[in-house]
């Protein structure tokens, strides 16, 4: 008779996460004033080790700067990345938004990461669609109300997608709070200006900075937390990443975590 007790199953078993993909971000967020190279921040993520086939949806019709990096261009020659093109001006743009989101995050394609380039542009989209919804109403709030949920369904999806890891782009805006000091945040509208730092994992603000000693400006990622703009940094990664691109945050991360191992290692020992 065997003492070895045999346990059902669990319904969810499906739905857990893969111990490989523990720790891995979930989403990125970057965001910035214009020329700031968000679009080639992201598309470097099919030159990090793992990312074989990316799919690039393109809404700002800005793609085009991705020719520009050599490995870029041969990855999108090759096909592994692919960029889908939804304009701005298009009658059915919102319509096609909504229908790529929902297939890419039903069914896996063999994407690694999806890019969503750019959020607020896409968010202009919703938004004139839902003004038509309360056209001659007096309900002045409804249409922010709506746009926020919008937004926040498509980050959420984006970031909780079985199948892949997503990087959203963003511009930046200003804003000046009622005690005068000045606050830099994506530029979106209704709630979302103020929640979307909650969901990605990652919220990197790009700017360019002048070196004090040398005297060069650099771009930089600002991770740090900070009361004058809006960040995330959840694995111990340095404040201000210098030319920053997505390989090299992923060998931060995997340096982080290899250190972290091995510490844990020989405490065990």
């Amino acid at each position: 008779m065997s003492n070895v007790t045999t346990l059902p199953t669990p319904t969810f078993a499906a739905f857990i996460q893969p111990p490989e993909e523990v720790g891995r971000p979930k989403s990125i967020l970057l965001y910035g004033t214009h020329g700031t190279r968000k679009t080639s921040i992201a598309g470097s993520i099919i030159k990090a080790p793992g990312f074989k086939k990316v799919l690039f949806i393109d809404i700002d019709n800005g793609a085009e700067v991705l020719m520009n990096d050599p490995v870029i261009k041969e990855a999108i020659v090759e096909g592994r990345l692919q960029i889908l093109q939804v304009s701005s001006l298009d009658g059915d743009a919102f319509v096609k938004i909504n229908a790529v989101v929902d297939e890419i995050t039903k069914t896996d394609f063999g994407y690694d990461a999806v890019i969503l380039d750019t959020l607020d542009v896409a968010q202009d989209v919703a938004e004139k669609v839902i003004k038509k919804k309360y056209e001659g109403s007096k309900n002045t709030f409804g249409v922010f109300g709506d746009l926020g949920i919008w937004t926040d369904e498509i980050v959420r999806k984006l970031h909780e997608s079985k199948h892949f890891m997503s990087i959203v782009t963003c511009h930046s805006k200003e804003q000046t709070l009622e005690s005068g000091a000045h606050r830099i945040l994506p530029r979106l509208s209704g709630s979302s200006k103020d929640a979307i730092g909650g969901i990605p994992s990652i919220v990197a603000y790009l700017e360019y900075q002048a070196d004090p000693e040398s005297g060069n400006t650099h771009l930089v990622a600002r991770v740090a937390e900070s009361e004058v703009v809006i960040s995330k940094n959840r694995y111990s990664l340095p404040p201000f990443i210098i030319d920053p691109d997505l390989p090299k945050l992923f060998e931060m991360i995997e340096a982080k975590t290899t250190h972290q191992s091995n510490q844990e290692e020989k405490a065990a020992a």
